[in-house]
């Protein structure tokens, strides 16, 4: 019960402070931004320390060939050296897996009908992929059962093929994991300059390290900028029923006089090609954000709806794992282990990887936006829509006397948050959905809000 109230104090108070960032000009951007600071810090300072290149050929080629394999061993090692090193080693490691196999299956303090070649066989298989059955093992009989299994098993170890290997024995094998890293999980590379000067060995992690920041800053600016357009277009160019898509243009145009710049010519959704709409809106949302007044609505949700979502499910998801860890601990003691402090530490470490993957996946969503589906775009549009009342949209007018997207000092510093309400007619689910979909209101907007069903 301590344990989990601890986490439990944790949990609940960033979620709260999540919630709390929902009026006026506070926001997340910093709370994500925080995580992708500890993702740089983990990742970088693992991918440039020395012994990296080396641990990952021990992790790759223990794997190859079934064994575990220092990596301490392999500094300095060609491709070739290194491969005969870990090929002896497990060699080494075979024999003697196999003679402890021998004496857990064929015990000689045992009668021989007690003896079980098919559990030695089924080991030895699996282990390193022999073809061995119970019958030929024991027609060899105890005594010379392991002498045939080692070389079996030697045989079957020297034909495996390491030579893919020597890539991360490369001096550079560290620093091109940590490009390659930053391009996958930012989607952009660093400046060639900057790469140059890496490759010479002229920036040390911590220079690294700040280069990258400042990189994942400037990724998520542009995030800024693109994100209300891709809002925009999935809420203005709804799918059809048969499933052709139509555009709302002159919706489309107001939003983005209102939203972007009131002096945007009608040509600006002129073209019949959305990727080419995308980007003339994306301009006109890079000219807002230059002013320095553009408003960051539509992230906010998104970044709220992220975080809450993904801190959430990993909590649920922790709890069915402490429930588990629970029910397993008391048979700890028979290892001479106090449960107590067993279930103690192995609950920290299971907290502890569930911070770290809520980091990655709140990274990896926010950072690849543009694979966010449509349904999820519009709900950020609707949910926007209904909190800032002060900034309706061209075509949906907010509901009449509805404060909840004002200031606070406008409603009121004595009065408590007014809840949102639906203030207007009700719609029904059969009938057509006010965002002009062409859809029954029940397969659009209610469906994806859930006031449709039943």
């Amino acid at each position: 019960d301590e344990v989990m109230d601890e986490q439990r104090k944790r949990v609940y108070g960033f979620r709260q402070k999540i919630l709390d960032h929902t009026d006026g000009d506070a926001d997340c951007r910093e709370m994500i931004l925080e995580m992708v600071d500890r993702q740089i810090d983990q990742n970088i300072g693992t991918f440039l320390d020395k012994d990296y290149g080396c641990q990952s050929y021990a992790t790759w080629a223990g794997g190859q060939l079934g064994c575990e394999l220092d990596g301490a061993d392999f500094r300095g090692m060609s491709a070739e050296e290194a491969e005969r090193l870990a090929v002896d080693e497990a060699v080494r490691n075979a024999e003697g897996l196999i003679y402890e196999a021998v004496e857990e299956n064929l015990p000689a303090s045992e009668d021989e009908s007690e003896w079980n070649w098919s559990a030695l066989a089924s080991f030895a298989n699996a282990r390193w992929k022999l073809s061995v059955n119970d019958r030929d093992l024991k027609r060899i009989g105890r005594d010379g059962v392991a002498e045939f299994l080692q070389e079996k098993t030697r045989d079957a170890i020297h034909r495996i093929d390491l030579s893919d290997g020597g890539r991360f024995l490369a001096p550079d094998f560290g620093l091109r994991s940590a490009l390659g890293w930053t391009e996958w999980r930012f989607g952009a590379e660093l400046p060639a300059d900057d790469v140059a000067i890496l490759e010479r060995g002229g920036l040390d992690p911590a220079a690294f390290k700040k280069r990258l920041t400042k990189l994942a800053r400037d990724v998520y600016d542009r995030r800024d900028i693109e994100y209300p357009v891709l809002v925009g277009l999935a809420h203005f160019s709804g799918r059809q029923p048969d499933g052709s898509r139509r555009l709302d243009r002159e919706g489309l145009l107001g939003w983005a006089r209102e939203r972007f710049d009131p002096a945007l010519p009608e040509e600006t959704v002129a073209s019949s090609d959305l990727d080419q709409l995308r980007v003339t809106l994306v301009e006109a949302s890079r000219r807002r954000h230059a002013r320095g007044d553009a408003p960051r609505d539509e992230m906010k949700r998104m970044e709220r709806a992220v975080l809450l979502q993904i801190l959430d499910n990993a909590w649920k998801d922790h709890l069915l794992a402490m429930d588990h860890l629970r029910s397993s601990v008391g048979l700890r003691g028979y290892a001479q282990v106090d449960p107590k402090v067993e279930y103690k530490r192995e609950g920290m470490r299971t907290f502890d990887l569930m911070w770290k993957g809520i980091d990655e996946r709140v990274v990896d969503i926010v950072y690849r936006i543009e694979q966010v589906e449509e349904d999820a775009l519009r709900s950020t549009w609707h949910e926007t829509a209904a909190i800032h009342a002060d900034a309706p949209s061209a075509t949906i007018a907010p509901p009449d006397g509805d404060q909840a997207g004002m200031p606070p000092d406008q409603r009121g510093e004595a009065s408590p948050a007014e809840p949102i309400r639906n203030m207007g007619q009700k719609v029904g689910r059969n009938d057509p959905c006010p965002c002009g979909s062409g859809r029954k209101f029940k397969n659009c907007c209610g469906k994806s809000s859930g006031v449709a069903t039943g």
